[in-house]
């Protein structure tokens, strides 16, 4: 017999029995503040909580996006770089809107929300990163007038004796013409200066030259003279080559053609190809001119769409000339008005 102010078994049994149901009941209603029990793991499968489900409601719920909006959005996340997650959900909407691709079931044209567009990315970042970085290189520089910037820069090639010589260049960009090429004896700006005078002189000056940090295309003098001639100089970051690539890009080809001219060198079996050394600065200067010469006339580019660099640059020269000609005023003969010949007056008697 129980004791009294303990309760019974069958009272245990029925408030058991009540709290399985509340807590059946809370889990099929989605409220999960209901824990459920270890008794409860057998009855999981069946449950079904709502996390598990799929929503088949209405607009206005969360539902799956198709495959191709997220085909969409990541093109257009690498299309714009720099576009932040609401600017690319605001371009797909307005894209949909204006010219739907599909439409959803309820016949609506599909739109998404700046959260899916952060979600997806987020997810995705490696794979946008690795896509960003392959297009970059399939792209390629857009092609400028001539004439308006040069890059200018310094490397250096060997001698037979073991010193190494200076040599100055100076490419334009937008044709890649190499405008000078030629070893420099005497490092210092008043030389570098007179080559680049002399450089323009022949064909003109451009708007920009842009060269490194180096000290003599620093110097008060070097500054002054081109800011007389109004020619603006533009200097890369510390450190950073590629913000001048065209004329790094034109060094890499130099050396690697003068490698591959260079007599090989045989030790203890192996074969060594070695770099070309000249003689004296003369010879030097000999087979640059003639590079330069291959270079400009008969090397294609890729950038330049098969052209070579003398091709384009005559094309543009040609091209300016016939517009300035066509803009100067034509030198027409004007004739003076004809007057008519009036018949003297005869004075009255």
């Amino acid at each position: 017999m129980a004791r009294l102010g303990q309760p019974s078994l069958l009272l245990l049994l029925l408030y058991k029995i009540r709290t399985l149901l509340r807590r059946i009941w809370c889990l099929r209603r989605g409220y999960w503040f209901c824990k459920p029990n270890a008794y409860l793991a057998p009855f999981k499968p069946w449950l079904n909580p709502v996390s598990r489900r799929v929503v088949h409601s209405g607009r206005g719920h969360w539902r799956r996006k198709p495959d191709w909006v997220r085909t969409a959005v990541f093109d257009l996340a690498l299309a714009m770089p720099s576009a932040g997650y609401r600017t690319i959900a605001h371009c797909f909407n307005l894209q949909q809107l204006s010219a739907p691709t599909r439409q959803a079931a309820d016949g609506m044209p599909t739109t998404i929300s700046k959260t899916f567009v952060a979600k997806l990315l987020t997810g995705q970042r490696a794979a946008l990163a690795q896509a960003r970085s392959r297009a970059c290189k399939r792209t390629f520089a857009r092609r400028g007038p001539i004439q308006a910037t040069w890059g200018l820069d310094l490397t250096g090639l060997p001698l037979s004796d073991g010193s190494s010589i200076p040599v100055f260049g100076v490419i334009d960009h937008g044709s890649r013409a190499v405008l000078d090429l030629q070893p420099v004896a005497t490092y210092n700006s008043l030389v570098l200066l007179g080559k680049l005078l002399i450089t323009m002189g022949t064909v003109g000056k451009p708007y920009y030259v842009r060269s490194d940090n180096d000290a003599v295309f620093k110097t008060r003098m070097f500054r002054c003279i081109l800011k007389l001639l109004g020619v603006r100089q533009q200097f890369t970051d510390l450190s950073s080559p590629w913000q001048n690539g065209r004329i790094e890009r034109f060094w890499r080809t130099l050396k690697s053609e003068l490698q591959t001219k260079a007599v090989p060198l045989q030790l203890s079996g192996l074969t060594i190809q070695t770099r070309m050394k000249f003689a004296s600065i003369q010879a030097m200067q000999s087979v640059l001119q003639a590079f330069r010469f291959s270079y400009n006339a008969h090397r294609p580019h890729q950038s330049l769409q098969g052209a070579t660099p003398a091709m384009v640059w005559n094309a543009q020269v040609e091209g300016a000339r016939l517009r300035r000609r066509a803009k100067a005023p034509s030198k027409v003969k004007v004739s003076a008005p004809a007057t008519r010949s009036r018949k003297p007056r005869v004075p009255p008697d």
